[in-house]
């Protein structure tokens, strides 16, 4: 307001010595230099060349402050969140063997225990190939008792002519032909009876199938996903029923890191406002890593995120609270700082307000970095120069 007022009162001056030359028919009347001439219609044609020869009437009206010389310190602060690092994708997976959805017995929000039903579904159970199973069951388990007999019967007639001999060479032969029915009928036994076995559970699958059925939650955890599926929705192989994040295991901490200002190994203050009294807390933290966390992983998250390790304090204290961590990316050390209240802007372009013996003018600078006290300036001031408050 200072400025604007100082502005007025050169322009109202230069109009008065512009009238007085023009108007006045002496010829001891005010003549002005060429160089005081361009100087005023410089003034009056725009800012950066303000000069006031007489500021006594404003130095008990206008702030000052001078140029220093200090350390900068730069911080940014952001939101922290938590990020439950275990999620689970519970997804259907049957082969060919399709089904139907009937209905979802949760919804988005809801905290399930492991082995909790989520979803029930019918399978697409085909009646005549469960049959063919069982038919298929039956003849392998008769064509087994049949080859079984046969080659146990061939080797008990191995032994019984071994037993025979007489001859050390015909014994010697006949020994290695009854070891090799031996070991085949062993292998024989022990591949069949896993065939059965496999047979069996395939049937025992095939019949759990039948009617209403239910899949069950892998972790406890938050309900965040579910599918679109409606009641009598096919239910393909491979397709999503529902994404869980589990709360069991301790959370990270992590901030928005897009620019990447909060860099690996760097301390950051950690401050925490209990929601309930107001009550503010601030604790030490590292940036232990920068890592990128998707939707896949974090639902409620960004791409770029930045974890960060307390260094004092337990994280478990820290729920339900609002958390936020300030990091301070640069630090420049015995460099020219001006106050912020100093400058103003135009267009791109940073200055200052000068006060000298001679008057006040408008001075720009190149600055090279700020925080939200001070500018730091790369070049254009020196220190020690007092400039206007506005």
């Amino acid at each position: 307001m200072y400025l604007q007022k100082i502005k007025k009162i050169c322009i109202y001056g230069i109009i008065l010595v512009m009238a007085l030359s023009c108007f006045s028919g002496c010829d001891n009347s005010p003549r002005l230099d060429t160089e005081t001439q361009k100087l005023l219609e410089d003034i009056a044609a725009k800012d950066d060349a303000i000069i006031i020869d007489d500021v006594e009437d404003f130095e008990n009206k206008i702030k000052f402050t001078n140029v220093i010389r200090g350390d900068l310190l730069t911080e940014l602060t952001m939101k922290a969140e938590f990020y439950y690092p275990l999620v689970r994708d519970v997804v259907f997976e049957q082969g060919d063997l399709g089904a139907v959805l009937v209905e979802y017995l949760c919804s988005v929000g809801d905290f399930v225990q492991k082995g909790d039903p989520i979803v029930s579904i019918e399978y697409k159970v085909n009646l005549v190939e469960l049959e063919k199973m069982k038919l298929n069951q039956l003849n392998t388990v008769n064509n087994y008792k049949k080859e079984k007999s046969a080659r146990r019967q061939r080797l008990d007639e191995q032994r019984k002519k071994l037993e025979s001999l007489y001859d050390p060479d015909q014994i010697a032969i006949e020994s290695i032909q009854l070891s090799y029915l031996e070991e085949d009928y062993s292998n024989y036994i022990e591949t069949m009876e896993e065939i059965l076995a496999d047979l069996d559970e395939s049937i025992r699958e095939y019949d759990e199938k039948m009617g209403v059925c239910y899949i069950y939650s892998p972790i406890s955890g938050v309900i965040t996903e579910t599918s679109e599926l409606k009641h009598g929705s096919n239910i393909t192989n491979g397709q999503l029923l529902a994404r869980i994040t589990s709360m069991e295991e301790e959370p990270y901490l992590v901030v928005d890191n897009e620019h990447g200002t909060f860099r690996y190994n760097m301390e950051v203050d950690i401050t925490v406002t209990d929601k309930g009294s107001n009550g503010t807390e601030t604790l030490k933290g590292k940036v232990i890593s920068g890592i990128e966390l998707t939707d896949m992983s974090a639902w409620y998250l960004g791409k770029n995120y930045a974890v960060i390790k307390l260094l004092e304090g337990d994280i478990k204290d820290l729920y339900n609270k609002t958390v936020r961590a300030t990091c301070y990316p640069r630090y420049m050390k015995d460099v020219l700082l001006v106050s912020k209240d100093a400058v103003s802007l135009d267009a791109s372009n940073t200055y200052v307000m000068v006060y000298t013996d001679e008057g006040i003018y408008k001075k720009k600078f190149v600055s090279g970095g700020e925080n939200n006290d001070y500018y730091f300036v790369f070049n254009g001031l020196d220190e020690g120069i007092t400039v206007l408050i506005d």
